[in-house]
């Protein structure tokens, strides 16, 4: 055997040196995730439940409504003379996050969904036949947000569109809407 000279035992000990850098390096890195547990629900932190979410109070919203409405915007102008109504009254009735929305030519069913700022959203839809026997299809999603404290006013916007099971689609339209308690 031969004899380690100082060259040969520091040559050695930089090879060991390095090779077990290299094999703690490599402990520390796999190609497998790190296994995470995820978070409980909040309804099973601490074993309680969650704090019941209240539902937002649209009873306000029932009632008598004179609404005036301002066309904005229509994709087919020959209807602009029928979407054209500058005024109209509303009958709302609401039942928690449902209401039904009553107008001088159409009954809506919809729900409504809180917005940003204590604003809201309604969303509905009416169907009727007429005298030919087709079924047309109204669908309105109303914006509004009160204009008052006392809550006997809201102002927003509405698109609505108009289509028949046969005539296909109508219209499309949008309106500004003012609307007071009666």
């Amino acid at each position: 055997m031969s004899k380690l000279t100082p060259v040969r035992f520091a040559l050695f000990t930089l090879v060991a040196l390095l090779a077990l850098a290299l094999a703690v390096g490599s402990l520390g890195c796999s190609a497998e995730p790190e296994i995470t547990n995820p978070e409980p629900p909040a309804d099973e932190i601490g074993g309680q439940d969650a704090a019941p979410v209240e539902a937002p109070d649209f009873s306000y919203l029932t009632g008598t409504w004179t609404v005036a409405t301002e066309l904005t915007e229509i994709d087919n102008a020959a209807m602009t003379p029928a979407a054209d109504r500058s005024g109209a009254t509303w009958e709302c009735v609401v039942e928690g996050s449902t209401m039904t929305l009553l107008t001088d030519v159409h009954e809506y069913t919809g729900t409504l969904t809180p917005e940003a700022e204590g604003g809201w959203k309604y969303e509905a839809s009416a169907t009727y036949t007429d005298e030919d026997g087709y079924t047309w299809t109204s669908t309105i999603t109303v914006n509004g947000k009160p204009t008052n404290t006392d809550l006997n006013s809201f102002a927003g916007g509405m698109t609505g569109s108009i289509d028949s099971d046969v005539d296909g689609h109508l219209y499309t339209a949008t309106w500004s809407v003012e609307a007071q308690r009666q």
